[in-house]
C-alpha cells in the first residue's frame, strides 16, 4: 500500500482569504517562504506558478532536472510537476500562483497553453534574464501586487489582466534570450492537443493509432510532426512520459515495484523492469536506491 503520498497543494492551502475568492495568490518571494516551511520539501500543485528570483542562490529541481537559483531567475510551473528547492536565507523576490479556471474565464485555454515555457514536452521551465529584461518584468509584478492588494468590485479582472500581460513579457523574452524557435499556429494547435491526450492515456498503453486518429493525422503524420517539434518518434515520447512517471513514484511513493508498474499499464512488473533499465540504464531498485544517497 502507498504510504505518505506526495503532496499535491492547491492554492487555498497558501492563504485564507484572498486565494479563496480570487483562486489566484500572490507574495513576495521571502514572505512566502517564511510562511510555508512545508514547500521545503517535494510537493505537487495542481495549478500555475511563476516566480521571479531577484536576490540569492541555490537550486530549483523540476521533475528531476536542476537548475541553477540566482538574481534574474524565472521559473514555471505548471500543474502536476514535482519540484522542490535549496535557497540560501537570503533570497528573495515575487511569486504568483493562478488555477486553470481562473485564467480561462477571461481568456482562452488555448492561449493559456501557447505560452512556450508551459509547454513541458518542448520546453525548459527556466529563463535567465538580463538586466534590462529584469526591469521590465519587475514592473508587471509590481502591476499585478497593486491590483492583488486592492479591494474593488473589478479586481479579478484587473488581476488577470495584468497576468496575462506579465506573461506576454515573458514569452517575449524566452524567445529572445534562447534558441527555441517559433511554432506555427497548427502545429503550436496540434501540440497542445497532443499534450493534454498524453496526459490522459499515456498508462494506457494506447497505439500510435489511437492518438494520430484523435488529432485527424495519419501515423505517418502524427511521426513526423512529433520529430519535427519534439525532437522524437511518438512512441518515445510517449515511454519518456512513462519513465518520468515512475522515476516520480520510485522517488515519493513507498510503493513496491509490483504495486507501481500496473500504475504505469505494466501488468508485468518483469516486463517494467527491463522497460526502465533500458531507458535509463539501472532497475527500479537500483534507481530508488541511489535516491537515499542523494539529497532530493
Amino acid at each position: 500500500m502507498e504510504k505518505n503520498p506526495l503532496p499535491i497543494y492547491r492554492i487555498q492551502d497558501f492563504d485564507g482569504s484572498k486565494s479563496r475568492e480570487l483562486d489566484f495568490y500572490y507574495s513576495k518571494f521571502s514572505q512566502h517562504l517564511a510562511k510555508h516551511k512545508f514547500i521545503q520539501h517535494p510537493h505537487k500543485h495542481d495549478f500555475y506558478i511563476v516566480l521571479l528570483v531577484t536576490q540569492g542562490k541555490g537550486k530549483h529541481t523540476i521533475d528531476f532536472n536542476t537548475y541553477p537559483v540566482k538574481a534574474g531567475s524565472v521559473f514555471f510551473l505548471s500543474p502536476g510537476q514535482v519540484h522542490s528547492w535549496e535557497l540560501s536565507q537570503d533570497s528573495e523576490g515575487h511569486i504568483l500562483f493562478y488555477s486553470r479556471a481562473f485564467y480561462v474565464e477571461y481568456f482562452s485555454a488555448k492561449k493559456l497553453w501557447a505560452y512556450p515555457f508551459f509547454n513541458t514536452s518542448r520546453n525548459p521551465p527556466f529563463l535567465q534574464l538580463s538586466t534590462k529584461c529584469t526591469s521590465a518584468i519587475l514592473h508587471g509584478f509590481k502591476a499585478v501586487k497593486d491590483a492583488y492588494e486592492q479591494d474593488f468590485c473589478m479586481k479579478n479582472d484587473l488581476i488577470r489582466n495584468y497576468t496575462d500581460s506579465l506573461l506576454i513579457l515573458l514569452h517575449q523574452s524566452y524567445f529572445q534570450l534562447t534558441t527555441k524557435e517559433h511554432i506555427s499556429s497548427p502545429d503550436q494547435s496540434n501540440l497542445q492537443q497532443l499534450e493534454q491526450l498524453i496526459e490522459l492515456h499515456f498508462t494506457e498503453h494506447q497505439p500510435v493509432a489511437f492518438y494520430a486518429d484523435k488529432l485527424h493525422l495519419s501515423q505517418r503524420q502524427l511521426n513526423d510532426f512529433c520529430k519535427k517539434n519534439l525532437d522524437s518518434p511518438f512512441t518515445e515520447i510517449i515511454r519518456q512520459r512513462l519513465v518520468l512517471e515512475a522515476k516520480r513514484l520510485l522517488t515519493h511513493s513507498k510503493l513496491t515495484i509490483g504495486e507501481l508498474a500496473p500504475k504505469l499499464g505494466f501488468m508485468d512488473h518483469s516486463y517494467f523492469i527491463r522497460f526502465f533499465r533500458k531507458k535509463t540504464g539501472m532497475t527500479p531498485d537500483q534507481f530508488r536506491k541511489r535516491l537515499l544517497k542523494s539529497p532530493f
